[in-house]
């Protein structure tokens, strides 16, 4: 069950695969199949496409049916991609990956899911990276609120310890991560409680699992052009070895991994990009009269 959005009182839309797969949205369901036992779904905002996969995989020991599940899903996403299914994945379109996963067996389960190894190979096709920088998805990875760990799964009635059953993936050259965490209300405070309107209880009541909340946003590609001809910002792109601006440009240049961290800086009107491996990297203009802009930069070895 997954909601997509912010609940406030405008117009909503769902979509309903299988037993229980279910997606409320505050932005149209444009497309929505039963794959192996799990759910696909496209959300359309403003134009663009993003895919949400809801996964139920099979519960307990049963890893083979898990895997297959897993494979069954990760064929559809390459062969759409390729345009070989019902829905043409186009590309860059952003794709999130959540639900109950019920990875308790094989480890390699979730590794397989991220890097996009298929288990079958000869029923399922060949391997590939999921994200379109030729990357894994990442993992949200949330901590359960206040506290510092992250389980999602809690049971008074089980000899299992909590864990962590639920996931968040999405493919971060399209997505960036903003918030994120699991709430089980009785690790919230009395003020915490009230403040929200909740009951120590209420995480408990409504199911053994606990909810996943995650905020992301789009890079943005904007470009704004700093010059008099109508020349293009930043150049070249895709790039081997340095990116530029215009020698106009006054400020500072910062060249940013997708994960939020600073790889260089420069205050010239170009920044080294060698070393790097392939992939998308952001770059950020830092104007001397306080103007902040993002690029989304592609570099190739």
């Amino acid at each position: 069950f997954n909601i997509f959005g912010v609940l406030d009182g405008t117009e909503w839309f769902d979509a309903k695969r299988g037993g229980d797969l279910i997606i409320i949205s505050r932005y149209p369901i444009v497309f929505a199949r039963e794959i192996g036992g799990n759910g696909v779904f496209v959300v359309n905002r403003d134009g663009q496409d993003i895919m949400v996969v809801n996964v139920h995989f099979a519960c307990c020991e049963r890893d083979n049916d898990r895997e297959e599940e897993i494979d069954a899903l990760l064929r559809f996403i390459r062969e759409a991609r390729a345009g070989n299914e019902n829905y043409n994945l186009e590309e860059g379109t952003p794709i999130i990956i959540t639900g109950d996963t019920n990875f308790v067996g094989n480890s390699d389960q979730l590794r397989a899911i991220i890097s996009g190894n298929i288990f079958n190979n000869n029923d399922f096709g060949q391997d590939f990276n999921p994200d379109w920088d030729n990357s894994s998805l990442v993992d949200v990875k949330p901590l359960t609120a206040n506290t510092n760990v992250s389980y999602t799964w809690f049971s008074d009635f089980s000899g299992f310890s909590p864990g962590r059953l639920d996931f968040v993936f999405y493919t971060d050259s399209q997505l960036e991560q903003q918030n994120a965490f699991v709430l089980d209300t009785r690790a919230l405070n009395s003020g915490q409680l009230n403040q929200n309107g909740l009951e120590f209880l209420d995480s408990n009541l409504a199911s053994d699992h606990r909810p996943i909340i995650a905020d992301f946003r789009f890079f943005s590609t904007d470009v704004e052009d700093l010059s008099e001809e109508g020349g293009t910002l930043p150049f070249p792109n895709p790039t081997q070895g340095s990116i530029n601006v215009p020698q106009e440009f006054r400020g500072e240049l910062s060249l940013i991994n997708l994960k939020g961290q600073v790889l260089a800086t420069s205050q010239n009107s170009h920044i080294s990009t060698e070393g790097l491996a392939s992939g998308v990297y952001l770059l950020k203009l830092a104007y001397a009269d306080g103007r902040i802009q993002h690029h989304r930069i592609v570099v190739h070895p």
